[in-house]
C-alpha cells in the first residue's frame, strides 16, 4: 500500500489515460467514418506515394469565395498510409495517434504551466466530454486544432516567461501552421 501511496499521481494518471483511450478508441474501426472528406485526402494521399504527384492544395471550403485550406493534413496522413499500403485502416491509426499525442502533450505542458492539478482537472474534463470524445474519432482537419491550440498556449507562457525573438517566432510558426491547417482554430 506504501508503494501505491508513493506513486499515487503516476497511477491516476495512467488510470485516466487508460479511460480517455478505451472511451476514444473502443471499437473505433467501426465508429470512424469515411466521408467525402476523408474520400478527397485519402485520393490526394494514394497521388503521392502511387504516383509521385505531390498537392499543394488542401481542401476547398465550402464557401462562396471557395478558398483552399493549406494541405498539411494530407501529407500528416502520408506516414501512416504508407505503414498500412493504403488501407483505409491508416485512418484509425492516426485517430488513435493523434489522442494519445493530444493526452501525453497536454499533460505534460499544462503541468509546466498550472501544475499537475490542473493538468489532471483539465484531461478529466476533456476525457469524459461526450462532445470531445465525439470529435476526437473523426479524422479531418479539426482532430489537429486541440493541439494547434495547447502549442499556442505554450507559445505565449514562453514569451511571458523569456519575451526573446526566437520565442515570438515559434508563435508565428505555430499560429502559422495550424490556422492554414483550419481557419476554425480560434473558433
Amino acid at each position: 500500500m506504501n508503494i501505491l501511496y508513493k506513486y499515487r499521481k503516476n497511477v491516476l494518471f495512467f488510470v485516466l489515460f487508460s479511460i480517455f483511450l478505451y472511451i476514444r478508441l473502443y471499437n473505433i474501426h467501426a465508429r470512424i467514418i469515411f466521408d467525402w472528406d476523408q474520400e478527397q485526402f485519402s485520393t490526394q494521399v494514394m497521388n503521392i506515394l502511387r504516383d509521385g504527384k505531390f498537392t499543394l492544395l488542401g481542401p476547398r471550403v465550402t464557401d462562396v469565395r471557395g478558398f483552399f485550406l493549406a494541405p498539411y493534413f494530407t501529407y500528416l496522413l502520408l506516414p501512416f498510409y504508407f505503414i498500412t499500403n493504403l488501407h483505409p485502416n491508416a485512418l484509425v491509426l492516426f485517430v488513435a495517434f493523434i489522442n494519445a499525442l493530444f493526452f501525453l502533450l497536454s499533460y505534460a505542458l499544462i503541468i509546466k504551466i498550472f501544475g499537475w492539478a490542473t493538468a489532471m482537472i483539465f484531461l478529466l474534463l476533456w476525457t469524459f466530454s461526450s462532445y470531445h470524445a465525439g470529435y476526437d474519432t473523426i479524422p479531418w482537419w479539426p482532430i489537429i486544432l486541440p493541439l494547434g491550440s495547447l502549442l499556442t498556449w505554450w507559445s505565449l507562457w514562453n514569451i511571458y516567461k523569456n519575451n526573446v525573438l526566437r520565442n515570438w517566432v515559434i508563435l508565428g510558426l505555430v499560429l502559422g501552421i495550424f490556422i492554414h491547417m483550419h481557419f476554425q482554430l480560434f473558433l
